[in-house]
C-alpha cells in the first residue's frame, strides 16, 4: 500500500478521529464492567476458579489453591496462583459475587489494552496506538475473557508486558536499563500467572523476530544478572513454598501439565479429561477468536505474499514484523499440540491488534482508500442490523430497565459514529462503529439469554430457589450425581449454606440418602433424575425445580410441598 502525501490527514481530523476511538474503547469497557455479574459463573472451569479464590479468601492460605473434587477438599496443582490471588483480593474488597470473581480479568484486560496503546504510540503514532486498543478490546474472544473468571488474561497481560518492555529496551529509550529489568519482572510474573509457558511464548516470539531482523546484538545489552535475579525473586518463593506444602507438586505441574500435556492426550490430568483437538486447530481458533478483524489481516497476508519480491527491496518495518511474530506465536507453538483450548491463542492478540491497526491506517492513507471505506461501510451496516436484532430479542426476552437504558445509550453512540463515518467517508469513525457494535451485540444477546444460560450451565438458579424455601430453611444440599463447582460457590460463598459431600457418586449415594432419610435437599440435573430407578425416586419428595434442575428431599418438608412438573417418565412419589 503506497501512501500519497496528498491523502495525509489534517491534524484536526486526526484529533477528532482519535477522540472517537478513545470513546469507543471506554464504551466497550464500561459495558463489560457493568455486565460482569449478569451471567452466573459456569461449570466447571470458571466456577472452579471462582471457588479456589473463595477458599483463599476465607482460609487465608495464599500458598495452596484448593477446591472440592469428588467430595474432598484437594490442592489444585494445575495452575499457579496469580489469578487466584487477584480474585481473593477482589472478594476482600467487593464481597463475594460473580462480579467480584470476574473483576480481575476486566482489570487485566484494561491493562493489556493500555499497554497496546502505548506500544502503538511509541513506534508509530497516537492514532495507531488508539486504533490498536480498539481492535484488541473489540476482538471477540478478548472481549469475552475480559469478563470471565479465567486464568488466561493474567498470562496474556504478563506476555504483553514482557513484549512491550523488550521493545522499549531495544528502542534505546532513556530508561532502557529499567525496561530490560521490567522484561525479566514480566517473565517472573508470567511464571506465577500460568507457569513456564509464558517464558516459552515470549522466547519463541523474540527468537523469531531476532532471526528475521538479525538484531541479535541487542541480547548482549540485556541486564541478564540483575534481571534474572528479579525474575527468580518474583517467582521462586511461591514454587518453593508450594512444593514444601504439597510434595510432588513440582513434578506434576512441570512434567504433566507442561511437557506431557503438549505431547500426548493421556498426560495424567488430575482434574478432568484433556481437550483433544486436531493438529493445527490453533490456527482455526485464532482466525475465529480474533473476529471481526481477522479478514483484514488475512488480506494483508495475501497481499504481502503476492508483493514479496518488490517488498524485498524496501526497508522492513521492524516493529510491524515484531507485532506479527508476537501475534502468531501462540498458534505456531500449539500447532502440533492437540490438548488445547481456544483461550491459548489470546497472548498473541495484542500483537495482532497492533498489526491490524498499522494495516488499517496505511490502507486509509493509500490510493486504495475507497476499497477499505466500502468494506467498513458494509461492516457498519451489518453491525447495525445485528444490534437491531439484539434489541428485538430484548423485547421478547426482557432485561432490566437499567440494562436496557445502558444498551440503548451505547448503541446510540455506535449509530452516531456509523452515521458520521458514512457522511464524511471517515474510516476511523466507521472502525469505531464496528468496534463498538460487535461487543455490544454479544453482550445484549448474552443478557437476553441469561436466564436460560444461568440455569443450563450453572447451579445458580436452583440454589437460589432452594435457599428461598422457608419450609426447608437451613437444610444442607446434596448433589449426589456429580461435582458442580458452581454449587460450592453459590451455596457456601453466596448463600452461607452447607453442602454435604460424598466421595461416592450415583444411584448408590441417592439410595443411601433415602435409607438414612436426613433433613437434606437433593439436587439433580433432570437427565440424571430420569436415570434413577423408579423405586428410589418414590422415596423422595419434590420441593422445587427449574428448567434444567429438580430438587427433592428424603423428608416431606411441609404438609403441602410445592408441586413439581415432570414428564411421564420422571414422575415423583404418588
Amino acid at each position: 500500500m503506497i501512501i500519497g502525501s496528498a491523502d495525509r490527514p489534517s491534524s484536526s481530523w486526526i484529533r477528532s478521529s482519535n477522540s472517537m476511538i478513545l470513546v469507543a474503547i471506554l464504551t466497550i469497557f464500561a459495558v463489560r464492567l457493568a455486565t460482569l455479574g449478569t451471567l452466573a459463573v459456569t461449570d466447571n472451569t470458571e466456577a472452579r476458579h471462582a471457588e479456589i479464590g473463595w477458599h483463599m479468601y476465607r482460609t487465608g492460605n495464599w500458598v495452596t489453591p484448593t477446591f472440592y473434587l469428588r467430595g474432598q477438599l484437594k490442592p489444585f496443582s494445575g495452575k499457579p496462583p496469580l489469578s487466584f490471588w487477584m480474585t481473593a483480593a477482589a472478594y476482600q474488597i467487593f464481597g463475594v459475587s460473580e462480579w467480584a470473581a470476574r473483576f480481575s480479568s476486566w482489570l487485566l484486560g484494561g491493562a493489556i489494552v493500555l499497554m497496546t496503546v502505548l506500544f502503538g504510540r511509541r513506534f508509530w503514532s497516537a492514532q495507531v496506538g488508539l486504533l490498536a486498543g480498539l481492535v484488541l478490546a473489540s476482538s471477540g474472544l478478548f472481549f469475552v475473557l475480559s469478563g470471565a473468571c479465567i486464568l488466561d488474561m493474567a498470562l496474556a497481560a504478563t506476555v504483553c508486558l514482557a513484549m512491550l518492555s523488550f521493545a522499549f529496551f531495544v528502542a534505546g529509550d532513556t530508561n532502557s536499563i529499567w525496561w530490560g529489568r521490567a522484561f525479566f519482572l514480566a517473565l517472573g510474573l508470567g511464571c506465577l500467572a500460568k507457569g513456564p509457558v509464558s517464558v516459552v511464548l515470549v522466547g519463541i516470539a523474540l527468537l523469531g523476530w531476532l532471526a528475521i531482523t538479525h538484531q541479535w546484538k541487542v541480547l548482549k545489552r540485556l541486564p541478564w544478572i540483575s534481571g534474572t535475579a528479579i525474575a527468580i525473586a518474583v517467582a521462586a518463593p511461591w514454587y518453593v513454598l508450594a512444593e514444601r506444602a504439597n510434595p510432588g507438586f513440582l513434578r506434576y505441574f512441570l512434567i504433566n501439565e507442561h511437557i506431557l500435556r503438549y505431547l500426548k492426550h493421556d498426560y495424567g490430568d488430575r482434574y478432568g479429561g484433556g481437550h483433544t483437538q486436531p493438529y493445527g486447530a490453533s490456527w482455526v481458533m485464532l482466525v475465529v477468536a480474533f473476529l471481526p478483524w481477522t479478514p483484514l489481516l488475512i488480506r494483508f497476508a495475501i497481499e504481502s505474499w503476492r508483493g514479496r519480491r518488490s517488498a524485498a527491496a524496501e526497508p522492513r518495518d521492524l516493529w510491524l514484523t515484531y507485532a506479527i511474530v508476537w501475534g502468531v506465536t501462540p498458534a505456531i507453538f500449539f500447532t502440533l499440540c492437540r490438548q488445547i483450548l481456544v483461550t491459548y491463542v489470546v497472548p498473541g492478540f495484542a500483537g495482532l491488534a497492533l498489526a491490524a491497526a498499522v494495516v488499517l491506517v496505511r490502507w486509509l492513507q493509500s490510493t486504495e482508500k475507497a476499497e477499505l471505506l466500502r468494506l467498513l461501510r458494509v461492516s457498519t451496516v451489518c453491525s447495525t442490523f445485528l444490534l437491531l436484532v439484539a434489541f428485538t430479542g430484548e423485547l421478547i426476552y426482557p432485561v432490566t430497565p437499567v440494562e436496557f437504558v445502558g444498551f440503548l445509550a451505547a448503541a446510540s453512540l455506535c449509530f452516531a459514529a456509523a452515521w458520521f463515518g458514512h457522511q464524511r467517508g471517515d474510516g476511523m469513525f466507521l472502525s469505531s462503529a464496528v468496534g463498538m457494535g460487535i461487543p455490544l451485540f454479544m453482550t445484549m444477546v448474552l443478557s437476553s439469554g441469561s436466564t436460560l444460560i444461568n440455569d443450563t450451565y450453572s447451579t445458580k438458579t436452583i440454589v437460589a430457589k432452594v435457599a428461598g424455601l422457608t419450609e426447608a430453611r437451613g437444610w444442607p444440599i446434596v448433589l449426589p450425581m456429580g461435582d458442580e463447582n458452581s454449587a460450592n460457590f453459590y451455596v457456601e460463598a453466596c448463600h452461607n449454606g452447607q453442602i454435604v459431600r460424598h466421595t461416592d457418586r450415583g444411584a448408590s449415594c441417592v439410595l443411601e440418602r433415602v435409607e438414612q432419610s436426613p433433613q437434606e435437599i437433593l439436587v439433580f440435573k433432570r437427565k440424571h433424575w430420569r436415570s434413577l430407578n423408579p423405586e428410589v425416586r418414590r422415596g423422595l419428595y419434590p420441593v422445587t425445580e427449574t428448567g434444567h434442575w429438580v430438587a427433592f428431599s428424603t423428608q416431606n418438608p411441609a404438609p403441602q410441598a410445592p408441586t413439581v412438573a415432570y414428564n411421564d417418565d420422571e414422575q415423583g412419589p404418588q
